[in-house]
């Protein structure tokens, strides 16, 4: 802990934006991007719902996904993408335990849903969508969703 907070005193996080000090995408640069509403969702093998948060084509997110295969920190900021993108929609993910990833932790902590692999209800997130078909065609799980940001 202590690392931590030398760490980010010594190397802050900035906005990838504007530069401001504090996160790797501060609140004002994540309100600039247009999450998708009115969600439709993907179906494809065995998920049979996938919503995506935000469109492949914004180039703010792709840097920051760029930043999140470096920087683990800034998993956080895609993470709050999606958590923002549920809560916006309204899709109901209560009767689901996630899979674990490298960004479940924050959406289970949020939604204050279960971690853990399953063969009933599993929600997979995922920074990408074929990270998300990826994992789903490791299940045997009878209903399979997915979240990713792009």
């Amino acid at each position: 802990m202590m690392w931590k907070t030398i760490k980010d005193f010594i190397w802050p996080k900035k906005c990838i934006n504007c530069n401001k000090i504090g996160a790797y995408l501060c609140e004002d640069c994540m309100a600039t991007i247009d999450l998708i509403k009115k969600p439709k969702y993907l179906q494809f093998n065995k998920v049979q719902r996938l919503y995506v948060a935000v469109s492949y084509n914004n180039k703010l997110v792709q840097n920051l996904i760029n930043l999140a295969n470096n920087y683990k920190d800034a998993k956080q900021d895609l993470a709050n993408l999606m958590i923002n993108y549920i809560k916006i929609n309204e899709i109901n993910i209560d009767n689901f335990v996630i899979y674990p990833s490298d960004i479940s932790g924050y959406i289970s902590k949020e939604f204050k849903i279960p971690i853990k692999e399953s063969n009933k209800n599993v929600l997979i997130v995922g920074v990408e969508s074929k990270d998300v078909f990826k994992i789903a065609e490791e299940l045997d799980a009878e209903k399979v969703w997915g979240v990713s940001v792009v």
